[in-house]
């Protein structure tokens, strides 16, 4: 990722059109819209607008636990906003979620880096090559992101929100599965564990408790619509 480029830079320099997602607007699974839009709903909406729009992407790039060809370029633009000033501090409503208080916007976006990466790892590249299926072209790509999105989850490892640091000690144990990473396991794995480690206190109720969860594993509550 261009670590000087902002989000909406990322999103006007992709071709969005060209690039294959789970539905399509006006499809019949949910009408979600196009990913383009829902990033610039995630940088510039209100928080009602982003929690919905939050789902939709997890949707139209994440849906089943697989990954598709939006799916690399939309989770570097999620990056990108999880460094951007303007989504510090942000909650979402607690409405839209099974456990109040509300949900800060960062950590419902490190929660889609999980849910992505733990989908090319090593035990979803396990079972599709049980029954015959290598990496798809979308998920080599989607690996090939893992360091720039780890630098970016590193650094909220040490977030005064505890939401925001539970959700990237999650998303941070799948990024170390790739090979250039590996060195940080070390230090890192045990200290991701600890900080999940009050996870149960901090939020008693619809949140998983495992840091590592299995492939098919989602990592968020779906927002109730």
């Amino acid at each position: 990722m261009d670590e000087v480029a902002t989000p909406q830079e990322l999103i006007t320099g992709t071709d969005w059109g060209r690039l294959k997602v789970f539905f399509s607007p006006g499809a019949e699974s949910g009408d979600v819209r196009p990913v383009n839009e829902l990033l610039t709903v995630l940088a510039h909406g209100v928080p009602a607008q982003q929690a919905r729009a939050a789902h939709e992407l997890g949707e139209a790039i994440n849906h089943q636990c697989s990954v598709t060809e939006a799916t690399a370029p939309a989770i570097l633009v999620v990056a990108a906003l999880l460094r951007h000033p303007a989504t510090a501090g942000v909650k979402l409503p607690a409405e839209f979620y099974r456990s109040p208080p509300p949900l800060a916007l960062r950590a419902e976006l490190l929660e889609l880096i999980g849910s992505v990466t733990v989908d090319v790892g090593h035990a979803a590249e396990e079972s599709a090559r049980r029954f015959g299926f290598p990496p798809s072209p979308a998920e080599l790509a989607v690996r090939a992101t893992r360091p720039a999105l780890f630098a970016v989850v590193r650094d909220l490892l040490d977030d005064p929100d505890p939401d925001i640091r539970h959700a990237a000690a999650r998303a941070i144990t799948p990024l170390l599965e790739d090979p250039e990473l590996a060195p940080h396991s070390p230090a890192l794995l045990p200290r991701a564990e600890a900080i999940a480690a009050d996870l149960s206190r901090h939020r008693p109720r619809g949140w998983p408790r495992l840091i590592i969860p299995a492939a098919s594993a989602s990592f968020s509550e779906p927002p109730p619509w």
